[in-house]
């Protein structure tokens, strides 16, 4: 769970289609900061510790702990009115739990579906969480991206074989935070990556949604690579506790009972 924190943390800066984009750009900066998509998991991640599946009320719970932060429209539209149709990909960040929690595909697959079904009804939106889920579990079970490849593209459409360059060069100016947009290309670029490091700095080099992006990518990548230097995380750590420290407290029993 540490890969969506520092994905989330790191590409708080660099989120939007104006902003720099850069294999070499500053990892860490002070205006830094953890976002919703790292409260809305620590809601899910609260549930999950307690076998509980109570996720739409612990979503509100979470959301007033933290209601002065950016939250996308289509929470707001689901808070406001009920309406939780979004095909983003807030739900398959969010997602990234089910798949340490779950103990089967299909149980990964289900508990995502659960979180996303109540701000993330449209089909999309259902896609983006059950495959970051799914892959997820398959990681922690010794799946190779031949595999994960095949079964994407079979279960949800997504063909996982990307010409990064030229993706970049087709997304300059655009921000989407689309599933079917955003969510294959995070998983690819985390499968594929070489380290964490390299997963999150691909994800700052492409742009757009970067920490979201960043988020499922290097959740990705650190399954593959391992743990995260102690460094990284102290740094995330640091930087958020005096603001986040429930967020950061729930990460820590989360990876306490379900990442080690």
């Amino acid at each position: 769970m540490n890969g969506l924190l520092l994905g989330d943390h790191v590409g708080s800066i660099y989120e939007g289609s104006d902003k720099i984009r850069g294999y070499s750009l500053p990892l860490f900066s002070p205006a830094s900061h953890i976002t919703d998509d790292s409260i809305l998991a620590a809601a899910i991640c609260s549930e999950l510790l307690k076998d509980s599946d109570n996720f739409e009320r612990a979503l509100v719970d979470w959301y007033q702990k933290y209601p002065y932060e950016e939250y996308s429209f289509s929470f707001f539209k689901w808070l406001e009115q009920d309406i939780g149709d979004s095909s983003g990909n807030g739900s398959a960040t969010r997602s990234i739990p089910a798949g340490y929690v779950a103990q089967s595909e299909n149980e990964a697959i289900h508990l995502a579906q659960k979180i996303s079904k109540i701000t993330h009804s449209h089909h999309e939106g259902m896609c983006g969480a059950e495959s970051v889920a799914w892959v997820i579990f398959k990681l922690r079970h010794g799946a190779g991206f031949e595999e994960i490849k095949y079964q994407c593209y079979e279960n949800w459409g997504y063909y996982l074989d990307y010409d990064l360059e030229f993706e970049r060069k087709d997304r300059r100016g655009v921000f989407t935070t689309s599933a079917w947009d955003t969510v294959p290309i995070s998983l690819f670029i985390g499968l594929k990556s070489t380290s964490v490091e390299d997963a999150l700095r691909k994800c700052l080099w492409l742009g757009g949604d970067c920490d979201s992006q960043a988020a499922i990518a290097c959740s990705v990548a650190s399954l593959i690579h391992g743990k995260i230097s102690n460094n990284m995380m102290q740094k995330v750590y640091s930087a958020n506790v005096r603001k986040f420290n429930d967020v950061l407290l729930i990460f820590s029993q989360f990876n306490q009972n379900f990442c080690a």
